[in-house]
């Protein structure tokens, strides 16, 4: 299943039905809240990829309901992953490379609960709560601004 949107979403539904793959692949569009949270419930594994990106909202959201990632290796995904122990990194276009990443947690399950447990622990310590005090003092220490939050 693939949801959300994008510019090129048009492109993969070709590609789907010129490919046949109508009965593998759903394009969902985009989700609300409630019905993104049901499809992370059903899923197996977070599959992200992309050919540029910031630090995705989506990994911690799929770290937080416990799913295993798999995501390119791009802009701060990487970090964002703790290059490989929050989740697996592959390199962009490198569609043999997802497969071997889909395969190896299958048949790995310390593998899995491991990044699992590491991915939901750092989605949990990286919360707003943590991140504006941070922030705050980072700004404080910096420009010796008086902030009060």
């Amino acid at each position: 299943m693939v949801a959300g949107s994008g510019f090129l979403v048009d492109t993969l539904a070709s590609e789907i039905r010129a490919r046949s793959l109508d009965a593998a692949l759903v394009l969902l569009g985009r989700l609300d809240r409630e019905a993104l949270w049901d499809l992370y419930a059903q899923s197996t594994l977070l599959l992200h990829v992309s050919l540029t990106e910031g630090q995705p909202q989506v990994l911690y959201e799929a770290a937080a309901a416990g799913l295993p990632i798999i995501a390119t290796a791009v802009g701060g995904v990487a970090s964002a992953l703790g290059y490989g122990t929050r989740g697996i990194l592959v390199a962009p276009r490198d569609v043999d490379a997802i497969v071997k990443a889909i395969r190896s947690l299958d048949g790995d399950a310390p593998r899995r609960e491991a990044m699992i447990r590491e991915a939901w622990e750092w989605a949990a310590a990286d919360t707003m709560d943590v991140q504006v005090p941070r922030v705050v003092q980072f700004i404080k220490d910096r420009i010796g601004v008086v902030v009060d939050c």
